[in-house]
Parts: structure tokens; C-alpha cells; sequence
């Protein structure tokens, strides 16, 4: 099969958008199955540490110098091959089980929001994967991340504007590593994706390589719309293994919550729509977006946001450096 990876930042719509292409008959996806960056990436992060190790305790023994290190680990009974093999295995079983549901399908589709942080990983065990990379306003996606940490699922959301902003970011950076890859990376924007889905799918479906005419991606948009989505009577995952076991015949799609969002869809303040500005400003304006109204508001009012960001940073520094000595004084005494 054909495998395929959406990539975005948190609260981009990808959730959304991996139902909508999840829906093709040649294309099978599962919920979220954390791959990549919670199983994958640390195997291979720890084959390639004790690899390094190895390697430079045998530079040490060609030298003449003695090794200080044990030589331990999976590269002690497995080559790079039967290691890569093996891991390939679990790979195909995955792909397999998830088929069982969806036979006809050609492409296995899968979405974890932290795909974009494992590019290499995906590089290193898959074959030309091919990467949909959904691109939403940055200031809404934050927007979005704050009002879900107001909730009771949203538990593992920042909890500022500020570490808000960073989160997106480092999310960002790493999706934008997959347009390096010629040929293998598509760009769909949440926004077109709400103005038009069905012509956003029929672009997707032509990238993935699988037949859609327009009636079927009119039909996939009308079926599976974000309203369907938060009321849960929606629903393109296939399910497999023990969560299928335990689901048994029980009905089961996406928590409605997970698609529905408190308060307006500009609901930050003044001063945290200039806090993002002055982060992401420049990659605002490159992905085509406007920057923040207050950031066209003119030099003074700026000038006194940034007088008053530095001065709260300021009051947090120095009630820091006085709980520290506070904190050495009573342990010295």
C-alpha cells in the first residue's frame, strides 16, 4: 500500500480533514495511532545511539586506546538491515490490520499531529511516503489551542498565549520539512478546505493517486461536514485490533468535542494578538495571511504593547531572582 501522512499544526482542521479524504474507497485510515513519534522514534533514536556508541568505542580499540564502555543494545545481535526488517514488519502488520476493514483500499493514510516532528523517522522506514501538509492562520490555530485549554479535554494544551505560540511553531517548522521532498508534499489550507471541501478533496485524491470525480467529492464533502463531526453522527475511521475488540458492535465516532469550539472565532485580546504578531509575524505574511490588527494599528500603539510585554517580563524575572534567594536563604538557615 501507498503510504501517506497528513502533517499541520495542533487545531489546523487536520482531525477534520483526515475523515474527509479517510472516506475514498481506495484510501483506509485509523484514528490517531502515535506511530511515528511515541513508538518508532524512540526505537530508532536508541538504535542510533547505541550504533554511535559502538561506533566510537571500536575508533578507540583501532587506536590502541582502551574502551570505557560496555558495548550493549540491539546493534550487538541485529544488523542494520534484520533491525530495519524487523521494525518494517510491525510496519506491514499495522497497514494489515487496518486493511482488513477497507480490502479494495490502496493507500493507507495516517494522521498523529506529532508526524511532523518525526520526518526523519518516516523517511528512514517508508518508501516515497507522500505528505498533505494543512496549513490553517496561525492566530486562529492558537486561538483555537487556547479556548480547548479552557475545557476539560483540553488538558494537555498550553495554558498562555505565549507557550501557545511556540507549541504552533514547533509544530510548523517541522510540517514544513515535507516540502523538501519534490513531487511528495501537497498544501491544502483550512480555509479553502471551509469554503469549498469537495475541491480541496478532488486535489488531494489526484496527489494520492487514487480516482474521484466531482459527484463523488461533492458526495464525501456533504456527508461528512463539521456539523456531522460534532454531533458524532460522522464517522470514516476503520477500526482494528483490541480497540476493536472492545468495541464490539458498539457504534462509535470522534467525540463531538473534539471538533467543537467554544466562544467567537476571534476571541483573543489585543495584546495576544500582537504577541503572536511579533513572534510569527514574518511567517504570517509568507504563508499569505494578514498580520494582527494591532500590528497595523501604528508605531504608538505597538510601542506601548511592547513597553508593557518587557515590563511584565521584567516584574516575572525579578519575582523569580527574589523567591531563589528567598528559597537559598531559608536553606541556609
Amino acid at each position: 500500500m501507498k503510504p501517506a501522512f497528513i502533517v499541520g499544526a495542533p487545531r489546523s482542521g487536520t482531525s477534520w480533514f483526515q475523515q474527509l479524504v479517510g472516506a475514498h474507497p481506495e484510501i483506509v485510515t485509523p484514528p490517531e495511532t502515535h506511530l511515528m513519534h511515541m513508538y518508532l522514534h524512540p526505537m530508532l533514536r536508541a538504535w542510533q545511539r547505541q550504533v554511535g556508541r559502538m561506533e566510537r568505542a571500536i575508533a578507540d580499540l583501532d587506536a590502541g586506546r582502551s574502551v570505557g564502555d560496555r558495548l550493549l543494545g540491539l546493534p550487538s545481535v541485529l544488523t542494520e538491515r534484520q533491525f530495519r526488517d524487523g521494525v518494517l514488519a510491525l510496519i506491514d502488520e499495522v497497514v494489515d490490520q487496518a486493511r482488513t476493514s477497507k480490502p479494495e483500499a490502496d493507500v493507507f493514510l495516517e494522521k498523529t499531529p506529532s508526524n511532523a516532528l518525526s520526518i526523519d523517522v518516516t523517511e528512514w522506514f517508508f518508501t516515497e511516503p507522500k505528505y498533505i501538509h494543512l496549513i490553517r492562520h496561525p492566530r486562529d490555530s492558537i486561538a483555537s489551542l487556547m479556548r480547548l485549554s479552557r475545557t476539560s479535554w483540553g488538558y494537555w494544551t498550553p495554558q498562555s498565549v505565549d507557550a501557545a505560540t511556540r507549541y504552533w511553531s514547533r509544530y510548523h517548522h517541522g510540517s514544513m520539512r515535507t516540502h523538501e521532498f519534490e513531487g511528495r508534499s501537497l498544501v491544502i489550507r483550512y480555509e479553502d478546505l471551509v469554503d469549498d471541501a469537495a475541491a480541496s478533496l478532488e486535489s488531494t485524491f489526484e496527489f494520492l493517486g487514487v480516482q474521484a470525480d466531482r459527484l463523488l467529492c461533492d458526495s464525501i464533502a456533504a456527508d461528512l461536514t463539521m456539523e456531522r463531526q460534532r454531533d458524532e453522527s460522522a464517522n470514516s475511521f476503520v477500526f482494528a485490533g483490541e480497540l476493536k475488540r472492545m468495541l464490539g458492535e458498539r457504534p462509535f465516532a470522534e467525540p463531538g468535542s473534539h471538533f467543537r469550539e467554544n466562544g467567537s472565532a476571534h476571541a483573543l485580546t489585543p495584546r495576544d494578538e500582537w504577541l503572536i504578531d511579533r513572534a510569527l509575524g514574518d511567517i504570517i505574511r509568507e504563508l499569505g495571511y494578514a498580520p494582527a490588527r494591532n500590528a497595523r494599528s501604528g508605531w504608538l500603539e505597538s510601542a506601548a504593547l511592547e513597553v508593557t510585554y518587557r515590563a511584565r517580563s521584567a516584574a516575572r524575572r525579578v519575582a523569580g531572582s527574589a523567591t531563589q534567594r528567598a528559597t537559598a536563604y531559608s536553606a541556609r538557615h
